[in-house]
């Protein structure tokens, strides 16, 4: 599903947000750490549940904020435990916020 991809993504800016240093000096996280504004993923993903509504009912926005809040516990919690992010969870974010929106959608 197209809105599960494009969550994902979003993902992503929400983890590579300023103020989240990588855990590491070296790798994936050393890049992105730190290059988005706090508001991108917000902005994307009320687009998306928006844009959504129409086409997929009221599991599209429910989706969406599963999504965000899975992502903003998983950033929370690995900030917390690595000390900021790495591309593992750059990755992990991602794919967490696809599966949350797939499965609010399938959802009876």
């Amino acid at each position: 599903d197209a809105l599960a991809a494009a969550a994902g993504r979003a993902a992503f800016a929400w983890v590579a947000r300023r103020g989240v240093a990588a855990a590491r000096p070296g790798g994936l996280g050393a890049i992105v750490a730190g290059s988005q504004a706090w508001w991108v993923a917000p902005v994307w993903w009320v687009a998306l549940a928006a844009a959504a509504l129409p086409v997929l009912g009221p599991r599209a926005p429910i989706g969406v904020a599963v999504a965000a809040a899975v992502v903003v516990l998983l950033s929370w919690h690995t900030a917390r435990r690595f000390g900021g992010m790495t591309g593992d969870v750059l990755g992990a974010a991602g794919e967490l916020a696809t599966t949350a929106v797939l499965v609010v959608l399938a959802g009876t």
